[in-house]
């Protein structure tokens, strides 16, 4: 890619940061403990939801004890597109009620609040990216 080409993909990512974070935003509040099927289901279905709207086939897959898995596929545009797997996890560390003390906060380039970074930022940025390549 050249350094043109660099700075349109940047362009385009800069335009993409607010509506990045209201879906972290969103998928933050949506508390998923461990273990716990009543807080992963709800989330699982906002992930599958922001999936095809992006145009993937989504199966959700039940997983016992554990709300659901998702497997999304997203054809390429067909011009010798390579494969790209994209793994993550949907529950956090944080135990049902830890976003009444910690709760989603922008603070500059600081972002807060349960699964804010690991993991649920990086499923806001991946299905961010999934954007910016159909674009």
């Amino acid at each position: 890619m050249t350094g043109a080409g660099l700075h349109a993909l940047r362009a385009a990512a800069d335009a993409r940061v607010a509506s990045c974070l209201g879906l972290l935003e969103g998928l933050v509040r949506l508390e998923s403990p461990s273990g716990d099927e009543e807080g992963i289901v709800p989330l699982a279905a906002r992930l599958g939801d922001e999936l095809t709207r992006r145009g993937a086939a989504v199966q959700s897959v039940p997983a016992p004890g554990h709300g659901a898995h998702l497997i999304a596929r997203v054809e390429g545009e067909g011009r010798g597109d390579c494969p790209l797997l994209v793994i993550g996890h949907m529950d956090t560390v944080h135990l049902a009620g830890t976003l009444a003390r910690l709760p989603f906060a922008v603070d500059g380039d600081r972002v807060r609040g349960p699964g804010a970074y690991d993991m649920k930022g990086g499923l806001a940025v991946a299905l961010a990216a999934l954007d910016l390549l159909a674009a």
